[in-house]
């Protein structure tokens, strides 16, 4: 979504404007990231990113690689100079 500007006139010869951002990532509909998605407001605009296991091009995410469930080993070594 774009920024917000207001316009405002003092008078003839003074004219200032406001620009506010507006945060895509929280407004209904502003956005169009899934929910595999973690969504990033930028200024005047939003970046969507595949949350960790999930692979894709930001807006569709898919294929976790990473279950729940998944045991992961850890292996030691001594690494001694020579």
């Amino acid at each position: 979504m774009p920024l917000s500007v207001a316009l405002f006139r003092l008078n003839e010869n003074f004219l200032f404007y406001s620009v506010a951002d507006v945060d895509d990532c929280n407004t209904p509909g502003a956005n169009n990231c899934s929910s595999n998605t973690d969504c990033v407001n930028k200024l005047g605009s939003f970046e969507c990113n595949c949350k960790i296991g999930y692979t894709g091009d930001g807006v569709s995410c898919n294929g976790r690689f990473l279950t729940p469930t998944t045991q992961f080993s850890f292996f030691s070594c001594n690494v001694r100079e020579v």
